[in-house]
């Protein structure tokens, strides 16, 4: 695994024939802060939007803390506010992995964003899954098998999280200046990976979480997740069904695979095609960064699935991929639902042997002899991201998803951490307008709960800086939207 991405790291490092001169005005994209790719957000290829768009959905979810509680209330809190955390988190996880997935075989821009966002979401689930405390009692309650399970995942991840930083520190120097801050990430995560990730070693939830810091009451309680990229399903209307193509399969053989599954898909229990002309619509929308026609460009453009999802409200996405292992090729087509993660009710799976996935001709005789997937399919990584602040946002008003609020605010919480002392939590009432541009108006903060040795007026003053320097994906009404969001900021007492 080491040598495949201290390969996949040299390729990202070899500069191109003619470099462009530096920019000082280069405006890197950033994920917790750190950067993953020196292009601004609006310049950066899908694949490697959706990608960083997944990630920072994932970010925003967090595993709630049990406190002090024991015996039958730590159970109680284990079934009904960890259990479905947990699981919320391993579902938004994977589809982050999913996203990422191309980016491994994409440019060298794409391998090197891959490489460090799967190290920031490798090392934020181990984290949370760190901050599950012991169970108060001596072993034997039900905590403690749970707890052993959830050592063993953790090592897991903490092997992959280990391959992926040592590539990182060892290739870093041919980055570039601009992924300089990355180097003590890296080496910390190998740090403190390599412990985990030995099967010797003893129990180890708590053994790495930093001192943590308790959130005030008030920030308890269950977060609201929304796709970002998909609409709210309406599983009241007609089902559409829209063809998606990994990049596994050759560009020379994408338009017509995308057309022989279009029209034959429907015989394997999935739903008619949306008509073309909705497609172009939806693209060129877009390019435009435009909910509608007519309405203003956004600061962010709104993801092609939503677009679409304004008039076919009820998506069924194929996704068909070529793949090889031990030997054997295949092509494969998975379903899911855009904007809901509900499973029941979806086609199967479906598969066929190619001999040469790079050939067209074999790719699209493969999609006409399609068959249901043997029982068992494939697994991947649970993938998370870092950083030892805590920011939790509970909106107060139902906004829209696409504006992003949590994961946005998430995803700033390096600034939101630097404006409270360390070891420090409060909690502010903060409201404002997203505009129709996307951009932030009248941001109001006012405070909730403060430590009596804060300084109240330069925290709120503070977030609502931060506050007011965000960009947000425009309201798809085309009005400016109201925000309120309970909003939550924590800095434990030894963060960097």
């Amino acid at each position: 695994m080491r040598a495949f991405l201290l390969a996949m790291l040299a390729l990202a490092c070899v500069p191109s024939a003619a470099p462009p001169p530096p920019s000082a005005a280069e405006n890197p994209t950033r994920v917790a802060g750190l950067p993953v790719v020196k292009l601004p957000e609006a310049q950066l290829p899908e694949r490697l939007a959706r990608g960083v768009s997944a990630v920072r959905s994932t970010l925003a979810l967090t595993l709630p803390d049990p406190g002090d509680a024991s015996g039958e209330a730590r159970e109680a809190f284990l079934r009904d506010a960890y259990a479905p955390a947990l699981q919320a988190l391993t579902l938004s996880a994977r589809r982050a992995e999913r996203t990422l997935a191309p980016l491994r075989e994409g440019s060298s821009v794409e391998k090197r964003a891959y490489v460090l966002l799967v190290i920031l979401l490798e090392r934020h689930v181990i984290e949370q899954v760190l901050a599950l405390p012991p169970a108060p009692e001596a072993q034997g309650d039900a905590a403690g098998a749970h707890r052993r399970r959830l050592e063993g995942q953790v090592r897991s991840r903490a092997r992959m999280a280990l391959s992926f930083a040592e590539a990182c520190s060892s290739e870093l120097d041919g980055f570039g200046p601009l992924y300089g801050p990355w180097r003590p990430v890296c080496a910390r995560v190998a740090d403190e990976c390599r412990a985990l990730a030995t099967p010797s070693a003893p129990a180890v939830l708590g053994r790495v979480r930093r001192a943590p810091v308790r959130l005030p009451a008030e920030c308890e309680g269950p977060m609201r997740y929304e796709d970002p990229q998909a609409l709210p399903r309406d599983a009241s209307a007609p089902p559409a069904l829209r063809v998606e193509l990994d990049r596994s399969i050759p560009a020379a053989a994408r338009e017509s695979l995308r057309e022989v599954l279009r029209r034959t898909l429907p015989d394997h229990g999935f739903p008619p095609a949306v008509p073309a002309a909705a497609l172009a619509e939806a693209e060129r929308l877009h390019a435009e960064s435009r909910w509608a026609p007519g309405s203003p460009r956004c600061r962010e453009a709104p993801p092609r699935l939503a677009i679409l999802g304004r008039t076919h409200p009820n998506l069924v996405l194929a996704r068909a991929e070529a793949w090889c292992a031990e030997g054997a090729c295949h092509l494969s087509v998975f379903a899911w639902r855009a904007g809901d993660e509900e499973s029941e009710g979806l086609p199967p799976s479906l598969y066929a042997p190619v001999d040469d996935p790079r050939d067209e001709g074999q790719l699209v005789a493969a999609a006409l002899r399609l068959v249901p997937e043997p029982p068992g399919g494939m697994g991947g990584l649970g993938l998370r991201g870092s950083g030892p602040s805590v920011v939790r946002t509970l909106e107060r008003t139902r906004s829209d998803p696409f504006l992003r609020v949590a994961p946005a605010l998430w995803d700033g919480r390096a600034e939101l951490a630097d404006c409270v002392p360390p070891g420090t939590s409060v909690s502010v009432d903060a409201s404002w307008e997203v505009a129709p541009d996307g951009s932030t108006v009248e941001p109001s903060v006012v405070p909730r709960t403060m430590p009596a040795d804060v300084d109240t007026d330069d925290v709120v003053a503070c977030i609502e800086r931060v506050i007011a320097a965000k960009g947000w994906r425009c309201p798809r009404s085309g009005e400016a939207e109201r925000v309120e969001a309970l909003l939550c900021v924590g800095r434990p007492a030894d963060a960097d």
